[in-house]
């Protein structure tokens, strides 16, 4: 936790905030938040066309997709839930992207 405190005292930083807990370290220096919201038919898409992480077994890899599937079931604060709590109660510039050609908006404009 204490690399992600030492990066988001940076000036310019991007996190990644599927770890809920370790997003929720880094939110108190950020001045904006995207949130991308996707279906679960896009993130399921695209982790079977990355595959299994480098050196990673077919079962690490079922797991990862049971696991990233349970996302919008989970309650802790690597889940949709976890994820709309931080989003709503962030006071900052915010974005919610909800499909693709949201992403292209948004970098587009």
């Amino acid at each position: 936790m204490s690399m992600v405190s030492a990066v988001a005292s940076e000036p310019r930083w991007v996190i990644e905030g599927v770890f809920g807990w370790l997003a929720a370290v880094a939110l108190p220096f950020a001045t904006s938040l995207v949130w991308l919201d996707m279906p679960w038919t896009v993130c399921s898409d695209g982790l079977a066309s990355r595959g299994p992480s480098t050196g990673a077994t077919a079962v690490q890899h079922a797991e990862l997709l049971a696991w990233a599937e349970a996302y919008w079931h989970r309650s802790t604060s690597s889940s949709f839930a976890g994820h709309l709590t931080m989003f709503d109660s962030f006071d900052g510039k915010k974005h919610r992207l909800l499909q693709r050609s949201d992403i292209s908006a948004l970098f587009a404009g």
